[in-house]
Formats: C-alpha cells, sequence, structure tokens
C-alpha cells in the first residue's frame, strides 16, 4: 500500500510514516458506538428455599470499563459491589424502598440512577389452587411473568390484565397453581441515554407457592370474568421458517424470518453471537463475570391480528464490525412476542452457524 507523501526512500519513508499516523492520532475522535447499561434487583425465592435476592448491573460500552453499583440510603451510601467485577458488578445486598440505586462507569462515573420502591409485589393468593391474583407494580414499566416447577420444563406463562391505578396489576394462570411451583413476576423499563446509548432497569420477585392462609381463601374466589375479559386468549406463537441466509447476504439485505403470532401485538427477532451473556437479563444463571453477547442484527415488527408474519432482520453497527471479516459464524436467534395487552413471552433459542 502506498501512502501518499512519504519518500520511496527507506529512511524517509518510515520517518514519513510515523508522522502521518502521529497526525492521525491527533485527529478528532470517533463518535462511539452506542452502549448499553443496566441495573437489576431480585427479591424472593423459590419453593427449594434458595434464595433469589441479589443486586446487580452491566454495562456494554467501547472502550470496556469497570463497572460499580451503590446503594444510597438517606444521603449515606450503605453498599456497593466489589472491586474486580468487571463490566458486570454483583452483590447479594439489596435495597430497601426509598434508596438511590447508581450505576458508575467507570467507579465514580455515573450512569444512571433510580430509587428503588420494592416492586413488583404479589399479594397472598400466589398459592396452590389459586387460578388469579393481583399485586402492585412501577408505573411506566413493562411487566411480565411466568411459573415453573423448577427442572420440569419450560416456565408457563401467565396474562395480565390492566387495571385502575396504573400501579395495579391482576393476573391469570392458564391452570391453577400447585405446590412446588413458583411464580415470578417482573417488570422492565428502558430509556434512551445521549449519544445513542440505552438504559435498562430490571425488577423481579420471586414466591414459592405453598397452601394458602385462611385469609386468603375468599380471593381465590373472584371471578375469572372480573380479572380479565375471557376472549382474550394466552399469548402463544412460533418460529415457522427460517430461510437459508449467509454473512454476506445478512451484511447486505437482512434476513428474513417468518414468525406467527395468535394476537395482536409486536414480534422482537435478537440474533446474537454465541459466546457470552445471552442477553443482559434473560439468563441468569450463567456467569455474573461473563461478558455480553454481541448483537449482531435486531428486526422488529407490529401486527394488527393475529397471523403470520415475516421480520426482517438488520445488522448492527457492532455486529457489522464484527461480521465483516468473519469466514464463519456460530450464532443464535432469540424470537420474543409482546402483547397489546403488555404480556411477553420468548419462544425459546435457534442456534446457527453461517458461513461467508
Amino acid at each position: 500500500m502506498t501512502i501518499h507523501g512519504c519518500s520511496s526512500a527507506a529512511t524517509k519513508s518510515a520517518i514519513c510514516c510515523v508522522l502521518l499516523v502521529a497526525g492521525l492520532a491527533a485527529l478528532p475522535a470517533v463518535a462511539a458506538a452506542e452502549s448499553f447499561y443496566g441495573l437489576s434487583v431480585s427479591e424472593g425465592s423459590t419453593f427449594s428455599g434458595f434464595s433469589v435476592a441479589d443486586t446487580s448491573g452491566f454495562a456494554e460500552a467501547t472502550p470496556a470499563h469497570e463497572a460499580r453499583v451503590t446503594i444510597t440510603r438517606a444521603g449515606v451510601r450503605v453498599a456497593e459491589t466489589p472491586s474486580g467485577e468487571g463490566s458486570f458488578p454483583f452483590m447479594t445486598q439489596i435495597p430497601q424502598a426509598g434508596d438511590i440505586l447508581t450505576l458508575e462507569s467507570p467507579p465514580g462515573t455515573t450512569i444512571s440512577s433510580v430509587t428503588y420502591d420494592g416492586l413488583p409485589t404479589m399479594d397472598a393468593t400466589v398459592c396452590a389452587g389459586s387460578a388469579n391474583f393481583s399485586g402492585q407494580r412501577s408505573p411506566g414499566t413493562t411487566l411480565t411473568g411466568r411459573y415453573t416447577a423448577e427442572g420440569y420444563g419450560a416456565p408457563e406463562g401467565f396474562v395480565f390484565a390492566a387495571q385502575s391505578p396504573a400501579s395495579a396489576f391482576a393476573a391469570i394462570f392458564p391452570a391453577a397453581l400447585k405446590s412446588g411451583e413458583t411464580v415470578y413476576a417482573e417488570e422492565e423499563r428502558e430509556s434512551a441515554l445521549a449519544a445513542g446509548s440505552s438504559f435498562s432497569y430490571y425488577s423481579s420477585n420471586a414466591r414459592a407457592v405453598g397452601a394458602c392462609a385462611a385469609a386468603a381463601q375468599p380471593a381465590a374466589a373472584v371471578p375469572v370474568a372480573s380479572v380479565l375479559p375471557p376472549a382474550l386468549p394466552l399469548l402463544t406463537g412460533t418460529v415457522l421458517k427460517l430461510s437459508h441466509t449467509t454473512i454476506a447476504k445478512l451484511l447486505k439485505s437482512g434476513w428474513l424470518v417468518e414468525v406467527s403470532i395468535n394476537q395482536p401485538g409486536t414480534v422482537t427477532q435478537d440474533l446474537y453471537m454465541v459466546s457470552g451473556k445471552l442477553p443482559a437479563f434473560a439468563s441468569r444463571k450463567q456467569a455474573r463475570k461473563q461478558p455480553p453477547a454481541v448483537l449482531v442484527a435486531r428486526g422488529a415488527t407490529t401486527v394488527k391480528k393475529a397471523g403470520t408474519v415475516k421480520v426482517l432482520v438488520r445488522v448492527t453497527s457492532k455486529g457489522r464490525r464484527a461480521l465483516k471479516h468473519a469466514k464463519s459464524v456460530k450464532l443464535v436467534l432469540i424470537t420474543t412476542l409482546r402483547s397489546t395487552s403488555g404480556h411477553r413471552i420468548d419462544l425459546g433459542r435457534h442456534s446457527l452457524t453461517l458461513k461467508s
């Protein structure tokens, strides 16, 4: 490669090229790629007695920085994640309602702060034999839920109904709860930061299913129709067709994925590289210090009625850099459905290998 302005003589050429490189280094930096940050609080325990209480954060930025999460109460810092946690700080202490949660990256530089409200909560009718219950949520968050007998198949979703005021919610299960299951209520809120970056706040509450207390029995008799209109079905869907593609095709024109959904809502497709956490809050049993998987492509479409849709998955700027010179890459596709009522389910993961 020839750099104009450098002498062909070896010595002069070397000196000239060094000066050129130094000049380039002095130019203004190229705008940083978008970064992703988040805070997470989990409360409660499973039916086995295992505590799921923890506070964590993540910072996916270029260049990478160590992150720290702090808990401040009445102006006094009462807890912080230990140093050396990298981009995924974690501690078993959780905040009290009214505490300030702060994500710093690097430590000392505040990314965002949240006042913890102790939500979501679930009432006492999360017990064996109940088919519906209610609770409190944070206004402005996306609320989801699931229940599962740990180690026995995939979690089953349940449907939320909007209530008044906005901080209240009601839920209905496809079948009555059984002892030995665990119910999770989860809420998430995303917001934009400067320079195209984003911040996600996630809070969850887990409750083991046990026998209903005597005082909770009357609530179980609430008619299902008063909780949720019977015409609204449980949200379901299927990934119907993954068309053949290559790295070159994905980079040039994206990738069409065919998905079915049984009611109005949105369909989102996220394509990640296999290495790393998949994604920040969707793989909570993975190693805490594992770096986040690179989101190489994303697509989303709004569905006005039940049926089949084609989602065009397009490469992200970070994905383009990761794939541009790759000969072969292992990826995983995560499909998420959201109904207009606010319910969300994941359709599982599809692993694939793309070649150039």
